[in-house]
C-alpha cells in the first residue's frame, strides 16, 4: 500500500516472501487506487476489516482519522 493525502494505492503482488520492502512491480497482480476520507473517530493501529453494504463487500482500511474502502464483488 502506498498512502497519499487524497488516495491510497493498494498493490496485490505475486511475491509473498518480500514483505513489501523492495517490491518487484513485474510481479504485481493488480493495483487499485482508492479515495481516502476523514472519519470522526481515531484508530491507534492500522485496521482492516470487511463490511457488507448494499450487497457489496468492502475491504475497509483505517488508521488515525483516515479511512479507505475497496469494493469487492464476487
Amino acid at each position: 500500500m502506498y498512502s497519499r493525502k487524497e488516495n491510497w494505492t493498494i498493490v496485490l503482488n505475486n511475491n509473498i516472501d518480500s514483505w513489501g520492502l523492495h517490491p518487484d512491480a513485474s510481479q504485481d497482480i493488480a493495483r487499485f487506487q482508492i479515495p481516502v476520507t476523514t472519519t470522526t473517530s481515531s484508530l491507534e493501529f492500522f485496521t482492516m476489516y470487511f463490511k457488507e453494504k448494499n450487497n457489496v463487500t468492502e475491504l475497509v482500511m483505517a488508521w488515525d482519522y483516515l479511512e479507505a474502502r475497496l469494493p469487492i464483488s464476487f
